[in-house]
């Protein structure tokens, strides 16, 4: 079976620290993964400095675009971990998902630990973003 996995969660949450480390862990020992968040597909260091609405939205089409790629080879699972507060953030990867025949699971990061977001992102942002997290239990 085909798995894609949608790793969700605030800014700070350890969506990235659970895939690169737990995940890792346990995955690469036994048949390996693919993994990817739009914070790897900046094309500079990412900072709160360098930040603008149109290379976050490029790196989210660049990191769909990877998924898809992996996808039409088969590879399996495939991990993607970004914030997707809303069904809407989802449904391209659902897409996906169902064009190459993927069943999808998601995983929701609760920031029980008290961590900070490592990209500095500003409270007032992150209190917008909790506000239209959606869940479907």
């Amino acid at each position: 079976m085909k798995n894609l996995v949608l790793v969700r969660g605030l800014p700070g949450s350890g969506k990235s620290t659970f895939v690169n480390d737990v995940v890792y862990r346990l995955a690469s020992e036994y048949c390996g993964f693919q993994q990817i968040c739009a914070d790897d597909c900046w094309e500079e260091p990412y900072t709160k400095e360098t930040f603008t609405s149109e290379k976050h939205g490029k790196a989210h089409k660049t990191c769909l675009m990877m998924v898809d790629a992996w996808m039409n080879s088969g590879r399996t699972p495939i991990f993607v971990h970004n914030t997707f507060t809303t069904d809407k953030e989802m449904e391209p990867y659902m897409d996906l998902a169902k064009k190459y025949g993927y069943h999808v699971h998601t995983l929701i990061c609760e920031n029980r630990h008290e961590s900070e977001s490592v990209h500095e992102v500003p409270e007032e942002v992150i209190e917008k973003m909790r506000e239209r997290f959606s869940v479907h239990l």
